[in-house]
């Protein structure tokens, strides 16, 4: 939901202590557990792609934020898309 994120969008690495809010989750999670939890190794993680505004909207192929969900009132919409290189 374009209306529902913050903008602009920039992409970086991980940092140490962020978190996000997935899809379907209540609360917040660190990036570090969704990491370990989809048993995604360490050499990939360093090389991950972080999605954020004021927060973090997206991670390819882990996670999307809760905050971006697309829902019956949503207006717009934000595609993005990542290739690996």
């Amino acid at each position: 939901d374009a209306d529902a994120i913050s903008t602009p969008l920039r992409a970086r690495a991980p940092r140490a202590g962020d978190r996000m809010r997935p899809f379907g989750l209540a609360g917040h999670k660190k990036l570090s557990d969704l990491f370990v939890d989809r048993k995604i190794p360490r050499r990939r993680r360093e090389r991950a792609i972080v999605v954020e505004g004021e927060t973090i909207h997206w991670v390819p192929g882990l996670a999307t934020s809760e905050e971006g969900r697309v829902g019956p009132t949503t207006a717009r919409v934000v595609r993005l898309k990542a290739t690996p290189r």
